[in-house]
């Protein structure tokens, strides 16, 4: 038996647009496996190669720690510069000249436009971009939660800076956010979960207490994975989604009652460190090399010496801490490698260790 076959219809392939227009901004896009990347026509080539790489990772890191995919690929627009991403704030995210003038934040998730901006210029010189993965996080803790409007800020902020230090090279990090997170349980001076619950007053929570609030929220997010798992936090938004409000979910997957969890977080986070006043030290450092230091416990908004000092090299400063009793900063390239004595002398005590600077 012969067959003869005959040509079908010819079908139309339909041809994506390569550059993208809003308001002021154009842009080129590059449409990847894991996201769909609009990048400001001014940002270098090699640049935008970076960053593909950077969130083509990011994507799939997301992906896995949350156990799906996203519904829709995420769309990111890169800036190349603070003005023009205070302008893709209008143009995109319906924000007002004042409130994206107001606006701080170098990245932020847009529901309204369904979509992550980011003011590429503050990172670029960045050894390790985090600001993408934090991002991501907060576009997927939305979809599974179905935009649940009892999703607490400090869950939601939360998630997304443990996402961030799930990035190569952030070690500097979370030794920074631990020990200022205990620093703030010592100096009673440390959020509540309920003060971290509202979105609103979140946003609105001011100067130093507002990056220190993701210090605590960072450090919340760890004790209920260490309570629940990760796959236990993820059920809870599950719940969410499906119209639970965040209290009861807890108390679904956790077994017990969410004021429980609550009232035993400042004694949790104080347990973080051993002993108060104290300097903890981590290898590596926003540069990428060198030693990081973090001053903790120590009486806030007091006066402190602190003295770091190798066989051949070193000095001392004196200066006052914050409000939170800590300080952190880091030896660069100045700092020969050696091993350092890091001390401090406060109101309320001293501290020492001794630690090598490799690099």
């Amino acid at each position: 038996m012969s067959y003869t076959s005959f040509a079908g219809p010819a079908m139309a392939v339909p041809t994506l647009p390569l550059t993208y227009t809003a308001g002021a901004n154009n842009f080129r896009i590059a449409y990847a496996n894991a996201a769909d990347l609009y990048f400001d026509v001014a940002i270098p080539q090699a640049d935008a190669n970076r960053i593909a790489s950077i969130v083509d990772t990011d994507t799939r890191q997301i992906e896995s720690d949350f156990g799906r995919e996203f519904a829709k690929l995420p769309r990111l627009f890169f800036f190349s510069s603070t003005a023009m991403y205070k302008l893709g704030l209008q143009s995109l995210a319906k924000y007002s000249q004042q409130q994206a003038a107001d606006v701080t934040a170098p990245a932020l998730y847009s529901p309204a436009a369904e979509a992550i901006l980011v003011d590429w210029s503050e990172f670029a010189q960045d050894p390790a971009v985090t600001a993408m993965r934090h991002e991501l996080s907060h576009r997927m803790t939305h979809q599974i939660t179905r935009d649940n409007p009892t999703l607490p800020a400090w869950l939601n902020e939360g998630l997304a800076v443990n996402e961030e230090l799930t990035v190569p090279g952030t070690e500097w990090y979370a030794t920074v956010n631990r020990y200022s997170a205990a620093s703030l349980a010592v100096t009673n001076t440390l959020f509540s979960l309920e003060e971290m619950r509202s979105p609103i007053t979140w946003g609105n929570r001011p100067g130093l207490a507002g990056s220190y609030q993701y210090r605590a929220a960072t450090q919340a997010v760890q004790l209920l994975r260490d309570d629940i798992g990760r796959s236990g936090i993820v059920r809870i938004l599950e719940l969410m989604g499906g119209g639970a409000t965040f209290d009861d979910a807890y108390a679904i997957v956790a077994k017990g009652p969410f004021a429980t969890f609550a009232a035993s977080f400042t004694q949790r986070v104080k347990a973080l460190a051993t002993s108060y006043p104290g300097i903890a030290t981590v290898t590596g450092s926003p540069i990428g090399r060198g030693l990081t230091f973090v001053v903790y416990g120590f009486s806030p908004n007091t006066s402190i010496t602190v003295e770091v000092l190798s066989s051949t090299h070193g000095g001392n400063f004196t200066t006052t801490l914050n409000a939170y009793g800590t300080l952190w900063d880091y030896l660069d390239d100045e700092f020969p490698p050696a091993t350092y004595s890091i001390s401090a002398v406060g109101a309320n005590g001293s501290a020492r260790v001794v630690a090598v600077k490799s690099n």
